[in-house]
């Protein structure tokens, strides 16, 4: 569980390139590196996670881990991978308040 959430936490923090490549970040992970799943299995449900509406990389974080750690699993994945961009949000939003009045940046913040 605790190897689940340290690689979820590692994807959301560093996981920039939209979510195609977070998938693909997954895909080299599960079916490459660690040999977790096969290549027709992980594609047979990315298929089936694009066809449902909602983010496709936070579903499939979510799919990954239900799959490999069951609820608490998917749970633990979940959280992980949305924690840094939660905390990232909540500290843009008290230093905004700091930042609102500086002249320099006002006109970006408009």
């Amino acid at each position: 569980m605790r190897a689940l959430f340290k690689y979820f936490l590692y994807l959301g923090s560093t996981g920039f390139g939209g979510p195609l490549m977070l998938i693909q970040q997954m895909r080299q992970h599960y079916v490459v590196d660690t040999d977790k799943m096969s290549g027709e299995q992980f594609d047979q449900t990315f298929t089936l996670i694009k066809a449902m509406p909602g983010p496709i990389a936070f579903q499939m974080a979510a799919f990954l881990g239900n799959r490999f750690m069951g609820i608490r699993g998917a749970l633990v994945a979940s959280i992980a991978f949305l924690l840094p961009s939660f905390l990232m949000m909540v500290a843009l939003g008290y230093f905004y308040s700091y930042f609102v009045d500086v002249t320099f940046i006002d006109p970006l913040l408009d």
